[in-house]
């Protein structure tokens, strides 16, 4: 890997503002491996100021199989006594085809891959549901469009 290539990829991991990954080849052709369609949530007896964000730094397509890092963070206003309890994190393409679940243990955020395969990329839904120590819950959805790269 060339510096350039490096300094490309090292800034795809970044978690603070990311939107997608793109990765720079021999020829310094653009191949874009993943992209933040849109994201949106559901509060259910909390706060709307709670906000649950899913970052995805990584994603690793090879052949037909994807591996999708992804980090869920929680926040909300300082005077809110906020303890998440427990996060459930899905890949849905048509159907649940992976999950992982955590224990909050004082951090704000939570992380984990998802697998599955692919027949040549297309849309996913990453959701998330992290309930309360007391009570309530958040849904957040993620729609990504992973984009297998050539070359």
């Amino acid at each position: 890997m060339d510096r350039r290539g490096f300094l490309t990829t090292i800034g795809c991991s970044s978690v603070l503002g990311f939107s997608g990954c793109s990765m720079s080849g021999k020829n310094k052709q653009v191949k874009t491996t993943h992209r933040h369609i849109k994201s949106s949530s559901v509060w259910n007896g909390i706060s709307s100021d709670v906000s649950q964000t899913i970052f995805v730094p990584d994603v690793v397509l090879k052949n037909s199989h994807a591996n999708i890092h992804t980090t869920i963070d929680i926040s909300g206003p300082e005077n809110m006594d906020l303890k998440p309890k427990k996060t459930t994190v899905m890949l849905i393409i048509d159907n649940i085809v992976d999950r992982w679940n955590r224990e909050w243990d004082g951090s704000n955020q939570q992380s984990g891959t998802l697998a599955a395969e692919l027949d040549g990329g297309g849309t996913v839904s990453i959701v998330s549901q992290t309930t309360f120590a007391s009570g309530g819950s958040v849904d957040t959805t993620r729609y990504e469009e992973l984009t297998p790269s050539s070359g």
